[in-house]
């Protein structure tokens, strides 16, 4: 997405960039800058400004009920559960698995990405 920092998203009604940025982590400038990307933050209690985040959120809770306590589970139990969660088809991406879509964004950055040489010792 191109725009200029302050602009609302497309998608959201009182969604901007970096509108709730120092309430989250200080990286996300330089995330942003690095892939060439805007960076936009939902505004609080507005469940529609985050469609995929809501709709996560309740694929989780097929497995995890609301309130459940994790610590019983080990890393590898949730390991699993998000392999499964990320290999789950979507609607959105024209039923692609988001591990599909991040696949596909990483080989296009690689693409993008002038390769340097290695550093000589």
């Amino acid at each position: 997405m191109e725009g200029t920092a302050g602009q609302r998203h497309p998608g959201g009604q009182g969604a901007r960039p970096e509108a709730h940025a120092a309430a989250w982590h200080p990286l996300h400038k330089q995330l942003a800058r690095k892939l060439n990307i805007q960076v936009f933050f939902c505004d609080p209690y507005r469940p529609g400004q985050r469609g995929t985040n809501e709709n996560t959120n309740g694929l989780l809770r097929e497995f995890l009920p609301k309130g459940l306590d994790l610590s019983p589970f080990t890393d590898d139990d949730l390991a699993s559960l998000e392999f499964v969660i990320n290999n789950r088809p979507r609607r959105v991406p024209g039923y692609r698995t988001p591990q599909e879509v991040f696949d596909e964004l990483c080989a296009q950055h690689a693409k993008a990405t002038p390769q340097r040489p290695p550093r000589r010792r």
